[in-house]
């Protein structure tokens, strides 16, 4: 199933895989994922709500058309202390903030531990 979703490009979650255990273990330690991001700036989703919607601009927008979800660059530490703060604010005053990193940006370590 993960790969039919794979495929049409739709988000899924999988869990309780076995395989996984020993990445998710490591990825749970905050300052395991400090030290192999580093200090470097990421990019870094940002909503207005804590919606993230997916969408593709390559074809062209409509005019007048505004993208629903800005990019800004973070190193993970000024992330992480953002999600802290954010975590005691009521969703409407909150920085929605989707920090992403990926083995296709330079973190080969990622692929390496799957």
């Amino acid at each position: 199933a993960a790969t039919a979703y794979r495929d049409a490009e739709v988000p899924f979650v999988v869990h309780h895989v076995p395989e996984m255990d020993a990445a998710v273990r490591m990825w749970e330690d905050v300052d395991y994922i400090s030290r192999m991001v580093g200090t470097g700036s990421h990019r870094t989703e940002t909503s207005t709500s804590n919606h993230f919607l997916y969408f593709n601009q390559g074809k062209g927008a409509p005019q007048g058309w505004t993208p629903p979800t800005g990019v800004t660059f973070l190193s993970f530490q000024s992330w992480l202390r953002k999600a802290i703060m954010n975590h005691f604010l009521p969703q409407e005053r909150a920085e929605h903030l989707y920090f992403r990193i990926s083995s296709d940006d330079g973190a080969k370590w990622i692929f390496d531990e799957f």
